[in-house]
């Protein structure tokens, strides 16, 4: 089924919900039965937030792909039916319906399906005759938050079950949006991921997967009585204990055991963790308590290492980006799971290395392209409904999209998408005087550059509107990928202009005693800022090998660059000389091979690891895969 008759499907049928008053953290079931002259058939299906399938009691669908309201992303999928028989359909769907994380858009609770058979006729179509009810097992409004950026968790009893008897039909809900069907592909279930069980006490158990795991909880085990359980969860342990409480974060799930057998698969919450433990109220008999690991179906590319410690730096940011890969780019898997640009910048480069996909890029750059904000600069993460932006990400926008293109040659995507491009430019041209770009000042601005002193833009603090040496670098270097863009698809743009212009203003307002100072009036040095400066050009050959000279001392009297920043760090030694590409192999398995020393399975976030932010760093961040691209571009990989 090609996606016009797909579309043309879904657009034959209704949007329907369970109530017309649905309120957050809500679960329904909806109930249905078809018949089918074929074993093999396809599900259309769309829905707000969340849903799986159950089809004569199996499982045979989950994971609605994240989007924005306006264009609501559909799945295609082949399932497995009874032939000349009843089938039976169970339909779970989870309404987030909160407007406060970073990892969502609020829309209309809202479900859409059809079961269609190899003719094209729909055996099975959602509208009002579907039967629903408030699902009895998920335990809806609980409210129970996991962090700012993930949402809630559940509380799941085992106890209840749907009272058919109050089944009714399904509300119409009115028509809204553009469907359209997922661009990547499917995440499946791997299988139980791998673990030890330690009985700590009554009722008390630790879990350890032995590295990081991503997926969702799967439970089997036998419970002498109906008995609550806390599920906490965490990267790293304390002694014998995690701390699964930092903050206002809580990262722990509810289920009420019922006497007997349980066996619980979720699909609804995708939890990032190394290790579990368990409060029962009383000693459980388990068979299986821990995460069925949720992957996307990437195509790695094999290479043949020599240098050992080369070989385990490869193979621990291939495992990285395999964990921050789902539904789209994510930053990390234990305590955000969100979309944001300067994140999958690093991880499309990154990944190009190891993987043949180019879909999961162009898939994240459409999400990204259907943001909108009247200031015309990107949200912080994609899809959300969050005020909060980081203008610098804005920019790597551009560098993400140059680089597809350059990869793919994919000239009909990029025009789809260039009308954003050319409306966050018009964003940070509307703050373009005098040959310099000003940061953003207005409410709900973070002015972002990286997790360093100086540099981490003070969030939730009054920010001020200057000229400053990274935005207006950051700035150049995405003007060259848009002009380079333009050119591929026949545009013009005639903005060639604005670089001799920007260097003059730049070099005067921030060029200071042989360095580049962070702004008129802030004499800050960053390595960051400085080896940005190279790449913008705004340093002459002489100038930039001295800078290089101070990049590669260590004891810079530069801020030194973190995990994200150091690419821009290794490319502007790389423009200044061949030669340095020793230097950074080395800075590379001094910072890497340190994390693995550690006991890292996946790298972190920053150098100081779960330390970091209050004891919340993540230990998995895609951002930290960037090595495997230099090894790459050396010829290590063979």
């Amino acid at each position: 089924m090609d996606e016009t008759k797909a579309i043309q499907i879904l657009n034959g049928v209704k949007w329907i919900c369970e109530n017309t008053t649905s309120k957050k953290d809500e679960y329904y079931s909806y109930y249905s039965s078809f018949y089918s002259s074929e074993e093999e058939i396809s599900l259309l299906i769309v829905c707000d937030s969340d849903c799986a399938v159950y089809l004569n009691n199996s499982l045979v669908y989950f994971g609605i792909s994240p989007s924005y309201p306006d264009h609501p992303i559909a799945d295609l999928v082949k399932v497995k039916c009874k032939k000349d028989e009843k089938n039976v359909v169970k339909i779970i769907v989870y309404y987030f319906g909160a407007d406060t994380f970073s990892s969502y858009c609020k829309g209309p609770s809202r479900l859409k399906f059809a079961f269609v058979s190899s003719s094209f006729e729909i055996l099975l179509g959602s509208d009002e005759e579907v039967l629903s009810i408030p699902n009895a097992s998920y335990l809806s409004h609980k409210e129970k938050e996991i962090s700012p950026q993930l949402g809630y968790s559940y509380f799941f009893d085992a106890n209840k079950e749907d009272d058919l008897s109050s089944l009714h039909k399904s509300f119409l809900v009115a028509d809204y949006g553009e469907i359209e069907l997922r661009t990547n592909k499917k995440c499946f279930h791997a299988g139980r991921a791998i673990n030890q069980i330690r009985k700590i006490g009554t009722g008390h158990y630790l879990i350890d997967f032995s590295k990081e795991v991503v997926g969702h909880l799967d439970l089997e085990f036998v419970s002498k009585t109906k008995q609550h359980i806390l599920i906490t969860y965490a990267e790293h342990k304390e002694n014998n204990s995690l701390v699964y409480k930092i903050g206002s974060r809580d990262f722990s799930i509810d289920y009420i055991a019922k006497p007997g057998q349980n066996k619980f698969l979720d699909t609804f919450r995708r939890i990032g963790l190394r290790y579990m433990e368990i409060f029962c109220q009383d000693d459980i008999d388990i068979f299986y308590f821990g995460i069925n690991e949720v992957r996307y179906p990437f195509e790695e590319i094999k290479y043949k290492i020599e240098d050992p410690l080369v070989k385990k730096i490869y193979d621990t940011c291939v495992y990285t980006l395999w964990c921050c890969y789902h539904e789209h780019y994510e930053d990390c898997p234990w305590r955000e799971q969100c979309l944001y640009t300067m994140d999958s910048l690093m991880q499309a480069l990154a990944g190009s290395v190891c993987f043949e996909n180019n879909e999961q890029i162009k898939s994240s750059l459409k999400l990204i392209s259907q943001d909108f904000r009247k200031d015309k600069l990107l949200s912080i993460c994609s899809p959300s409904s969050s005020n909060l932006t980081i203008p610098s990400f804005s920019l790597f926008y551009f560098q993400t999209v140059e680089f597809y293109l350059k990869k793919t040659n994919d000239l009909e995507f990029v025009r789809s998408i260039y009308p954003k491009l050319k409306d966050i430019l018009e964003a940070f041209l509307s703050n373009y005087k005098d040959g310099l770009v000003y940061t953003f000042d207005k409410q709900g601005t973070w002015n972002f550059y990286e997790w360093s002193n100086g540099l981490d833009g003070g969030l939730m603090q009054k920010q001020v509107k200057k000229a400053d040496l990274i935005l207006n670098c950051l700035f150049v270097i995405s003007l060259r990928s848009f002009i380079a863009i333009s050119k591929s698809i026949g545009k013009q743009t005639n903005l060639e202009y604005i670089f001799e212009e920007n260097k003059k203003a730049a070099r005067k307002e921030f060029f200071f005693n042989g360095y580049f100072k962070m702004s008129k009036d802030n004499e800050l040095l960053s390595q960051y800022g400085n080896a940005l400066a190279i790449l913008a050009g705004y340093s002459n050959d002489d100038e930039s090998k001295f800078i290089a000279k101070e990049l590669t001392n260590e004891n810079t009297l530069f801020v030194k660059a973190t995990l994200v920043t150091k690419p821009f760090l290794y490319d502007a030694l790389l423009k200044v000389s061949p030669l340095y590409k020793e230097y950074i192999l080395k800075d590379i398995k001094k910072v890497y091979g340190k994390m693995l020393d550690e006991g890292a399975t996946t790298f972190y976030e920053t150098e100081l690891g779960y330390k970091d932010f209050d004891n919340a760093g993540s230990l998995c961040h895609g951002w930290s895969s960037m090595p495997i691209f230099y090894f790459s571009r050396f010829g290590l990989l063979k």
